[in-house]
């Protein structure tokens, strides 16, 4: 396995994307925008750390549910 890392833009680009096809995670197509929002939001300050907490775990159970529901053919994943 080996560590994929580095600084990423706003929308996760380009390090998130290479974890996630490095373990064969499929993701929603609109997750990178999502990220994006969530940091304007930050940057803003139109949320607090909780309301923050609580985005990014609804991305990260909508990421589970896509990785749930994949295809499992032989050979695919």
């Amino acid at each position: 396995h080996i560590a994929i890392n580095g600084e990423c833009d706003k929308q996760g680009n380009p390090y998130l994307y290479k974890n996630f096809r490095q373990d064969f995670i499929s993701y929603p197509h609109d997750l990178p925008d999502l990220l994006e929002i969530l940091w304007d939001a930050v940057e803003e300050n139109n949320l607090t750390k909780q309301e923050l907490q609580e985005r990014i775990n609804d991305l990260a159970e909508w990421v589970s549910k896509c990785e749930g529901i994949q295809p499992s053919y032989s050979g695919y994943y």
